[in-house]
Formats: structure tokens, C-alpha cells, sequence
């Protein structure tokens, strides 16, 4: 026993001694013609790899250093240059590895390295290896290239052939990119168990069962991928919109597949899933309103306030700095309430839709200036606080009653003393 299972063990170091054996008693009773052939041949092969992989690099790198001299320096497609240079330098190390992988496979059937007898057949490993990395090199390049193509897809170009980036273009290439890349994944492992030979046809049929009874048990996540793209579709919100949905109310900074992203202006992150959302209430859809609600004394003029106001909007949109920000002078839509202890005088300037508050800090700050250089006032409430001893409450538990002091009330020993001095 022990010698059989040490002649076991030797059988394939024994084998491949052999095989060397073989193929160099092969490579010697070939004539000089046949080694200059091959050797030619292998030449011959080692150069149109060399060049094959050249000019794809070429290809791939002249194609990304135009869209580079074509983007000048616009900011927006930052992104989608990154997504370039990444998909560059993958795909000069695939390139680089399906030619060693060829040259190597090549050479060894130039040469008659590889095995041609018994179970191992030597062409149907070639064809294997082959499909194996072409599977490979194709999910890396779609991999790589979904988000490109999406991008390059659904931003618009202006008239000059620049990229324009859309909040809505922002909600969408993350979400299909996610999408697309998981659909090249399962499909990248599906055709590699093919083409080792497994049979997919049940697991396709597991997957749909997994899939059905995934469905059933988490409803609520289907909830919230179904609702989520309802909103994507009808544009209720996008990434760099300021909503308030759920209670919360904030930047959207991200939108997946499930929950959105906000972030407030504490720099807290809220994140909600879509199937809390019952209201989206955008704050920046396609253009905001900075609402003044001016409160003015009740002897103050209001045709007077009504002309300041007019004077510090002129002003403001003279302003380089906020000139670019108002789409429209400002309307003052009159005397809104009366209050306790104000007029309230309501205007508006309709802005961009992100400049809202920065116009509104900006037009408070000059109508406090401008109210104190003309004279009008903006009244508050006053409160009046009196301190004193309270008289304590009567045996019934009464308060005392106060009343006007009466003419003929006088102090104990008044009268006595008044008479007293009428007699002297």
C-alpha cells in the first residue's frame, strides 16, 4: 500500500517529465525550414500584438484628450472627464493582458507546448481561455463605459458644444449608471458559468423564485423603489434642489435607488425612504420669490414706505453682485394686515431658484439702513412691567375691591385738626 499511493503521488510529476520529454524530442526531429517558420511565425505574432495594443491605446487616449481640449475649463464636466480617465487606464491594463494572454497561448501552439493527447485537448482549452477573456473584457469596458455613455447621453449641449448639467440629468446618471452596471454584472457572471460549462437553466429558475418570494416578503422596499421612480420620472425633485418631504427639509445631495438624501443647513444628514414621502415641497423649481412682509408704525406714510422699497430694489439689481440673481423688479403687492401694533406692507422679488435667501438677507439688510436714513419707523411691542406689594386677599378669599377716592373721604384726624385751627 504504502508503494502504490508513493507511485500515485509520483504518476504526475512522472507525466509532465514525460510530456517535456516528448515535446523536446519534437522540436528536434523538426527540420531547419520548420524552426524557421515557427521562430518567423512567432515573430510575426509577438509585432501584431505589440501593434494591435498600440493602437487601441492610441484610440482610447486621443479620443479622451479631445474631450479634454473640447471642455476647456468648464466645471460641469468634471465628472464625466474623470469617468474617462478611469476607462482609459482600464482599458490599456486589458488590453495589455488579452495580448500577453494571447501572445502566451499563441506561442504555445506554435511550439506544440500544450498537450494534445489524452483528456485535456488543447483546442478546446484555447477556446475557453479565448471566450473566458473575452467575457471579461467586455463586462470591464461596459462596466466602465455605462456611466460614460449615460452621461454623454443625457446631458444637453448648448449651442457652442458645451455639456449643460440639469439637476434632473444629476438625479438620473447615478440612478441608471447603479442600474446599468448591476444588469452587466449578473450578465458578465451568467455568461462565465456558461461558458465553464455549467448549466444556468436552474439557476435562472432559482433566481426567479428568490426573486418572487423577495418581492412578497419586502413589500415596503418595493414601495419605495416604485415611489422613488415616480418622482424621478415627473421631475418632482433632483439632486441640488432644496425640498422639505417627511418633516425634513434640506439639500438634496443624493438620490438612489430607495431613499433620498438631505442635508439641512446644520450639516445634518437626513436620510428618507421614498415611501415616507407624501408632499415634495421644492423650494427651487425653476425659480423662487424672496417674500418681504414690511411692518411699518401706524403714523408712517405708506406711499413713502412703498417708494424706499422701489429705491432699495433699484439699488439691489444695480448691484453687480446680485444683478445676475433677479429675473424681475420687485412687486410690492400693498398694505397686506393690520397687526397689534404695525402695518404690514407685503413685496416680493423673484429670483433664481437658489438665490432666494441670499437676495432676502441682502434687501433686509438695506431696509434697515434705509428706514433709519429716512425716518420711518419699525415699531415692536412694548410691555410694561409694574413691581409692588400685593395687599393680601380678604377673609372670603376675595380680592380687595378698588375704587376712586371720594372727596369727603379724609384721613382719621383731618377734620379735628382743621377745626382746631379755625378756633385759635
Amino acid at each position: 500500500m504504502p508503494e502504490q499511493q508513493a507511485a500515485e503521488a509520483a504518476s504526475p510529476a512522472f507525466d509532465l517529465a514525460l510530456d517535456i520529454q516528448h515535446w523536446i524530442d519534437r522540436i528536434g526531429d523538426l527540420s531547419p525550414t520548420e524552426l524557421a517558420t515557427r521562430f518567423g511565425i512567432s515573430l510575426a505574432l509577438v509585432a501584431l500584438l505589440w501593434l494591435a495594443r498600440r493602437l487601441i491605446v492610441r484610440l482610447v487616449t486621443g479620443f479622451v484628450e479631445r474631450r479634454v481640449a473640447d471642455s476647456g475649463d468648464d466645471p460641469h464636466q468634471r465628472d464625466l472627464l474623470l469617468r474617462l480617465a478611469q476607462l482609459e487606464s482600464s482599458v490599456r491594463k486589458l488590453v495589455m493582458l488579452v495580448a500577453i494572454t494571447a501572445g502566451l497561448l499563441g506561442l504555445a501552439e506554435i511550439w506544440a507546448l500544450l498537450p494534445s493527447a489524452g483528456t485535456l485537448d488543447a483546442t478546446v482549452l484555447l477556446e475557453t481561455l479565448v471566450s473566458v477573456l473575452l467575457v471579461l473584457a467586455l463586462a470591464l469596458i461596459a462596466w466602465r463605459l455605462v456611466p460614460v455613455v449615460i452621461s454623454f447621453l443625457l446631458l444637453p449641449r448648448t449651442v457652442t458644444g458645451t455639456l449643460t448639467v440639469s439637476p434632473r440629468a444629476r438625479t438620473l446618471i447615478p440612478l441608471l449608471s447603479g442600474v446599468g452596471r448591476t444588469i452587466v454584472g449578473v450578465l458578465a457572471v451568467l455568461l462565465l458559468l456558461a461558458e465553464l460549462g455549467l448549466n444556468i437553466t436552474p439557476l435562472l429558475a432559482s433566481a426567479g423564485i428568490a426573486g418572487l418570494a423577495i418581492g412578497f416578503g419586502a413589500q415596503s422596499l418595493v414601495k419605495d423603489f416604485l415611489t422613488g421612480l415616480m418622482i424621478v420620472i415627473e421631475d418632482s425633485m433632483g439632486v441640488g434642489d432644496v425640498v422639505r418631504v417627511a418633516g425634513h427639509a434640506g439639500h438634496v445631495e443624493h438620490m438612489g435607488v430607495r431613499c433620498v438624501r438631505l442635508r439641512d443647513q446644520a450639516g445634518v444628514q437626513h436620510v428618507v425612504p421614498y415611501s415616507a414621502i407624501d408632499v415634495v415641497e421644492n423650494m427651487t423649481k425653476d425659480f423662487a420669490y424672496a417674500v418681504f412682509d414690511v411692518g411699518v408704525s401706524y403714523k408712517a406714510s405708506i406711499d413713502a414706505v412703498v417708494t424706499a422699497l422701489r429705491d432699495i430694489a433699484a439699488d439691489l439689481a444695480a448691484d453687480e453682485q446680485y444683478r445676475a440673481r433677479l429675473l424681475e423688479p420687485i412687486d410690492i403687492l400693498g398694505l397686506d394686515r393690520f397687526d397689534d401694533s404695525a402695518v404690514v406692507i407685503r413685496a416680493r422679488i423673484k429670483t433664481l431658484p437658489t438665490e432666494r435667501w441670499a437676495v432676502q438677507r441682502e434687501f433686509n439688510r438695506r431696509l434697515k439702513l434705509a428706514f433709519d436714513a429716512r425716518g420711518i419707523e419699525i415699531p415692536f411691542p412694548h410691555r410694561t412691567l409694574v413691581f409692588g406689594d400685593v395687599p393680601p386677599p380678604l377673609p372670603t378669599g376675595r380680592p380687595p375691591v378698588s375704587r376712586e377716592p371720594d372727596l369727603d373721604d379724609e384721613p382719621a384726624g383731618t377734620r379735628e385738626d382743621d377745626d382746631n385751627d379755625a378756633t385759635s
